[in-house]
């Protein structure tokens, strides 16, 4: 902290300085000085207003996001405080409600359900206060100049906020289509050979029971396969032998649930489903998905319940399989990553030190004017830097496809950029005999994105071009446009077939397998994968024997970081 006010404070001397607008040589030596503190402190303050305003900008321009995100959800969102009224909610809920966002903030959310559908809220709710963390419930909310129409809520709470978020779907269609698979039900059940040839044919368990007594008045045969008991013996079972069957902590809700079905007036809100874990007859344990249908006589009374029963335990294996693999996978990413630092540290360690210990031979040789051994150790120096090239761009494509590569944004001039590439290959160039040109952007160009893999795209490409061109010239330039950095690398080699023009970004790949060309082909699919978290692309035009010309553009402003760590390419 106190050297970032001692640098501010330079950075206000310097500019007090420039400003040359305070004379003090009239004053006192004490005089001055104070003037001069003051002037400081008050430029002091100006950078500090800057640096202010930009952060506040900044945190407005996020707070901006996440309301417009809110808005415009395609589901509504609306959050409870603890006393159950609307603290906060989107336009999508005002929209499906038809009323203005200032009409529902503040107002309890049972002054928008519908009366007969209070108590299903009410068991809702209830879960959400007991700890429960997600919940569901469908309902009937009124809606303005409307008729109420069907809702889906999903909650979510957490034990350690006194706030519960609501996400609310209309789905009016689907009850109204369940609502005529009911009608259709009821047809299909007053026709009893209808009825037979459906449900004994159907791989789900059917059944209706008395409101009463709650006694099976039907079992299709299915369940002997389901739950082991015949037909015979379901009919037999009481209420209580039916629960039994449950694991003992679905046993209640599910009771509850049933209750509160044959308790509801409401003509149309006559469905539930649940899931529950039931032990077999040979005491094996499923996963139960149960549906019930309240059946109504001409007066609107409950006279059945009908239901189905589904298998739903492979369906719940396949649910345990995938988060086993998922975890399985991240367990496999940890130790990807520790496997490839430990090869870059094993491989790489003595691998440098054979190319330092080359490096002191190469030099005692040419001191003593041993050609033979300096030819030797040459070879040996310049393959050891090939082999630590290879291992490199191995491991930059593993960290690459495992996603353990981060990008670390930084501001840098593209034109200073091309200038040092245009030295590091100025001699390799010379020595092959070719041509290597570059054109500056027409004016200082800043970019915000990753320095390091920029370079390694573009120095990739240029070695790329240098391998497969025998004469002629490279050239190498960059444009902006529309907020997008192109740039270009322009070659006279080989060229080539546009049938292999996709292939060459490909790992391993290389446009002619037979040539004595170096590198294995990993050089383009580094850059492509750089590329990729740059949120840039590449493409490549070429004709066989005139040579090729290989672009990619990036944005100038690269917010795809979130961090300022960085694994680099080695």
């Amino acid at each position: 902290m106190d050297s970032d006010f001692s640098d501010l404070r330079s950075k206000a001397l310097e500019t007090l300085s420039k400003k040359g607008k305070v004379n003090v040589s009239q004053w006192g030596n004490d005089i001055k000085k104070l003037i001069e503190e003051l002037s400081i402190h008050q430029i002091e303050l100006e950078y500090q207003n800057e640096e202010l305003e930009r952060a506040q900008a900044e945190v407005q321009r996020k707070s901006d996001e996440y309301a417009d995100l809110f808005d415009n959800a395609p589901v509504g969102h609306i959050i409870l405080d603890k006393d159950q009224n609307i603290v906060n909610t989107n336009n999508t809920f005002a929209k499906l409600l038809l009323l203005l966002k200032e009409e529902i903030i503040g107002v309890p959310i049972q002054n928008f359900i519908s009366p007969l559908f209070t108590d299903n809220y009410y068991h809702f709710f209830k879960l959400l206060q007991k700890g429960e963390m997600f919940a569901q419930v469908d309902l009937r909310m009124r809606s303005h100049r409307k008729s109420d129409i069907y809702v889906r809520i999903d909650a979510t709470s957490h034990p350690q906020s006194h706030f519960y978020r609501l996400a609310i779907i209309d789905i009016s269609i689907q009850k109204k289509l369940e609502n005529q698979l009911r009608k259709e039900t009821e047809k299909a059940i007053k026709s009893e050979t209808q009825f037979r040839q459906i449900v004994e044919r159907s791989s789900d368990v059917f059944f209706y029971q008395d409101i009463v007594t709650r006694r099976i008045k039907y079992m299709s045969p299915t369940i002997t396969s389901v739950l082991g008991y015949s037909q015979a013996e379901c009919l037999q079972m009481s209420s209580s032998d039916q629960l039994s069957i449950m694991l003992p902590q679905y046993r209640e809700f599910s009771f509850d649930l049933v209750n509160n079905l044959l308790e509801s007036e409401v003509s149309g809100h006559d469905f539930i489903s649940t899931e529950y874990e039931i032990l077999t007859k040979d005491n094996t344990i499923k996963w139960i998905k149960a549906s019930y249908s309240l059946i109504r006589n001409h007066n609107g009374e409950p006279d059945e319940i009908i239901g189905t029963l589904h298998d739903i335990t492979l369906s719940k294996t396949y649910q345990k399989e995938l988060i086993a693999a998922r975890e399985k996978a991240e367990e496999n990413d940890k130790l990807k990553s520790a496997f490839l630092a430990n090869i870059s540290h094993e491989i790489r360690t003595p691998l440098n030190a054979i190319i330092g210990f080359s490096d002191i031979m190469m030099n005692e040789f040419e001191e003593k004017n041993d050609s033979d051994n300096l030819s030797y150790i040459t070879i040996v120096e310049r393959n050891g830097h090939r082999l630590l090239e290879l291992i490199n761009d191995i491991i930059c494509i593993s960290k690459i496809e495992s996603k353990q590569m981060a990008v670390s944004i930084s501001e840098f001039d593209i034109n200073e950029l091309m200038r040092d590439s245009y030295d590091v290959f100025r001699l390799e160039a010379e020595e092959r005999g070719l041509s290597l040109r570059f054109n500056n952007t027409p004016a200082e160009t800043m970019i915000n994105s990753d320095k390091d893999k920029v370079t390694s795209c573009i120095y990739n490409l240029i070695k790329n071009a240098l391998k497969y061109t025998a004469k002629g010239y490279i050239e190498f330039n960059a444009n902006v446009y529309d907020d997008i950095l192109n740039f270009y690398v322009t070659d006279t080699g080989i060229g080539i077939p546009h049938e292999k023009q996709k292939q060459i970004f490909e790992r391993f790949s290389q446009v002619n397998y037979t040539s004595s060309k170096d590198g294995v082909g990993l050089g383009l699919s580094i850059v492509k994968g750089l590329l990729q978290l740059l949120n840039g692309t590449i493409e490549v035009r070429s004709e066989v024997g005139k040579g090729s010309t290989f672009s990619f553009s990036i944005p100038l402003v690269n917010n795809n970081c979130y961090g300022r760590s960085c694994i680099k390419c080695p």
